[in-house]
C-alpha cells in the first residue's frame, strides 16, 4: 500500500514496470476500458479496437488507482502486440477521487443527507435531491477541477446546467467538493 501511495503522487502519474523489450517509447491516449489481475485495456482516443497492456499492479491495487472511463496515457516500446508491458502509465488522480458520494447534512431532515453520486463513466445522479437533478459530470482538465451537469426542476419548467467543482482536501483530510457559487461544502463518503 506505502508502494501505490508513492506512485500516486500529486502529479498523477505511475511509474509500473521497467522496460523489457527493444525499439522506441509509443505513447497512446485514450480511456481506461477494463482493469483486471496485472493487465489494463485502453480504448484509444483515435477510435481504434481497444488495446491490451500488462501492469505490475495486483487487482487489488490497480482497482484503487486505475478507474474505468478514466483519461490515460500508456507507454510502452517496440510495437504493439496484445498483452505488451506497459512502462508507464499515466493518469489524473482527479477522476478518482471524484468517483464516489459526495453528501452534506440535509437542511430539512438534519437525520439524513443529500448530495451527489458521481460514477465512473461520467454519470451523475442526486441524492435526495428533487429540484437538482445532476446527470453527468466530466474533468476540466486542471487539477481537481471538474465540471457537474444537470438539470434544474422547478415551475413547470427544466433548465439545463453546468457548474464547475473543485476537489480538495480539508483540514481534516477528507475530500471535499465545493460547487462554484454554492455555499455548500459536499464531503466525500468513506
Amino acid at each position: 500500500m506505502k508502494r501505490m501511495k508513492r506512485m500516486l503522487a500529486a502529479t498523477g502519474l505511475l511509474l509500473l514496470t521497467t522496460a523489457c523489450g527493444s525499439g522506441t517509447t509509443t505513447r497512446l491516449s485514450g480511456t481506461i476500458a477494463e482493469v483486471g489481475d496485472r493487465r489494463i485495456v485502453v480504448q484509444p482516443a483515435t477510435g481504434e479496437e481497444p488495446r491490451t497492456f500488462t501492469t505490475d499492479l495486483d487487482a487489488a491495487d490497480a482497482a484503487r488507482a486505475l478507474l474505468p472511463g478514466a483519461p490515460v496515457a500508456v507507454e510502452y516500446h517496440g510495437s504493439y502486440c496484445d498483452g505488451i508491458e506497459a512502462t508507464r502509465i499515466e493518469t489524473d488522480t482527479t477522476y478518482m477521487e471524484a468517483v464516489g458520494r459526495w453528501t452534506v447534512p440535509d437542511p430539512i431532515a438534519p437525520d439524513s443527507v443529500m448530495g451527489i453520486e458521481l460514477q465512473c463513466g461520467g454519470e451523475a445522479r442526486s441524492l435526495r435531491m428533487a429540484t437538482l437533478s445532476y446527470r453527468g459530470w466530466t474533468l476540466t482538465g486542471e487539477r481537481g477541477r471538474i465540471l457537474l451537469l444537470g438539470e434544474s426542476i422547478g415551475n413547470g419548467q427544466t433548465i439545463p446546467f453546468s457548474e464547475k467543482g473543485l476537489i480538495a482536501r480539508g483540514a481534516d483530510g477528507r475530500l471535499t467538493l465545493v460547487v462554484d457559487g454554492s455555499n455548500l461544502r459536499y464531503v466525500k463518503e468513506e
